[in-house]
């Protein structure tokens, strides 16, 4: 990877629009000119291609649309990152940008914080990329030397087979090499995770400044209806990426070795009452009813681990809030089995949502899951939230199930142990 500053080529046929994104990302950026679309063609291949490319859309001769229709179809330049500069801001132009394979759109007259936002985040992303597909080379030959320790000893045993007395040495040199062979895989699980979470903290930097600059712009009076409009779109999805990111940062820290569960004091009742009051704002916001119960037969102290308790019960009202379009949630805990020093809670959370079909509720709880592809373009999300809530139970000692019926909402039941004191 080169060092330094990254290189953008900035293909525009104006002077007044050139001048201003050079002012905008000389300080920090190399900065290389083309006017038009041959010779950005040309520049694109070059020994020192650019990071990433800023390109107008109409232009004499070749227009942006066949410039990015060139650069994708070379697997020279096909992932250099390509975003569209235009004064056209129909959505169709916008839309037959990305068609194209353009990773973003920027409209004149330019501001500064939003190009630079858009030019930091798709140089980070594309780092990311990088560093992803160098991980994956490596990775794919770690398990092609696993494999060919796997085929070894699967020979030294069959001769084994045959004559035991004889390849007695080999065959310790086979389980040498099936030691040495484990090893390697668990320290590329090791590193696998540790990665993970080091791009997961990567990507979660730069989202903070995206929807904080989005927020300012939008506070000011500068912004159109149009604009706003692309504004709030812009923040909606850095948050919705946020939690995401936000998801697998504690799906990587439960895969850690060291990941354990507490145990510490705490009022049942009281943490209920303190998730409805977190999420009671985004139930309201879709016009919904959102209501706790806890069974006056359980002890005002238990001890457990009230923080991944809180996360479990976040997790699944949050589902049921984006599954529910109209209606009610109710969060409800009542007490179970209970021995002389442990007392089984059993918490649920009923909505009146979409449902689940019954062909679909047995695979429901299977990693980063959903109950069908349409659910997840409707609605978003990768399935993350119950893959989080089944790994914190497992760790915790406790089972989760569901009820639904389609159409008429579902309901998620799950047990924990806590000791009494």
């Amino acid at each position: 990877m080169r060092e330094g500053k990254k290189k953008i080529l900035v293909v525009e046929d104006e002077s007044y629009h050139i001048h201003v994104l050079l002012d905008i990302l000389k300080p920090d950026y190399r900065v290389s000119i083309s006017k038009d679309g041959t010779d950005a063609l040309r520049k694109a291949v070059s020994k020192s291609p650019p990071d990433l490319i800023l390109l107008d859309i109409i232009m004499p001769g070749m227009s942006g649309y066949e410039v990015c229709t060139r650069l994708k179809a070379d697997e020279r330049t096909r992932d250099i990152p390509v975003i569209f500069i235009s004064s056209l801001c129909e959505v169709k132009n916008i839309v037959r940008g990305f068609s194209l394979g353009g990773v973003d759109y920027v409209t004149k007259p330019f501001q500064t914080e939003e190009i630079l936002a858009r030019v930091r985040t798709h140089i980070a992303m594309r780092e990311m990329q990088i560093r992803l597909k160098n991980q994956n080379i490596r990775l794919l030959h770690e398990i092609g030397e696993r494999e060919k320790a796997e085929k070894a000893l699967q020979q030294a045993n069959e001769e084994l087979e045959k004559r035991v007395a004889e390849r007695t040495a080999e065959l310790d040199t086979a389980n040498r090499e099936l030691a040495v062979a484990k090893e390697k895989a668990e320290s590329a699980s090791r590193a696998k995770t540790e990665f993970l979470s080091r791009v997961s903290h990567e990507l979660r930097t730069p989202m903070s400044p995206i929807i904080g600059m989005t927020d300012l712009l939008l506070m000011s009076e500068t912004p159109d209806a149009q604009q706003r409009e692309f504004l709030t779109a812009i923040r909606d999805s850095a948050a919705h990426l946020s939690t995401i990111i936000d998801d697998l940062i504690e799906l990587t820290q439960l895969e850690a070795e060291d990941s354990e569960s507490v145990c510490e004091a705490f009022d049942p009742e009281m943490l209920l009452e303190s998730i409805m009051e977190t999420l009671e704002f985004d139930a309201e916001n879709k016009g919904l009813q959102l209501s706790v119960f806890c069974d006056p037969e359980i002890p005002d102290s238990l001890h457990g681990d009230p923080d991944r308790l809180e996360k479990i019960l976040k997790k699944l009202v949050e589902n049921a809030i984006k599954f529910t379009q109209k209606g009610s949630i109710r969060i409800s805990a009542a007490p179970g089995e209970k021995n002389e020093n442990e007392l089984y809670l059993r918490f649920s959370v009923q909505d009146t949502g979409i449902g689940i079909p019954a062909d679909k509720l047995q695979d429901l709880f299977g990693d980063f899951s959903q109950a069908d592809g349409s659910s997840t373009r409707e609605y978003d999300g990768l399935g993350m939230g119950l893959t989080l809530v089944k790994r914190m139970l497992t760790l915790m000692g406790g089972n989760l199930w569901a009820e639904s019926e389609e159409g008429k909402g579902s309901t998620f039941h799950f047990s924990l142990p806590f000791a009494m004191i």
